[in-house]
């Protein structure tokens, strides 16, 4: 049995502000559809897998989103 804190059915929730979203302290149990903390565990644990995306495309996109986020930066500096 693992911890909560490595598991992959925990999710963070994200809370709704005035300036947007925000990631939240707290987690969410999709398995057990509870609210969670580290320390708890239970015998649904599952591996967390974690995939890196180093194709192409997800560069294309990267530098893309790069020249958006310069020409944004460049009108507020005017």
């Amino acid at each position: 049995m693992g911890k909560c804190k490595s598991c992959a059915n925990r999710k963070r929730l994200y809370r709704k502000s005035t300036c947007g979203y925000y990631a939240d302290k707290k987690y969410y149990c999709t398995e057990r559809e509870t609210m969670t903390d580290n320390v708890s565990g239970c015998e649904r644990w599952e591996r967390k897998m974690v995939e890196i995306d180093l194709s192409k495309a997800r560069f294309d996109k990267v530098e893309e989103d790069l020249k958006c986020i310069e020409k944004y930066c460049a009108k507020c500096d005017n």
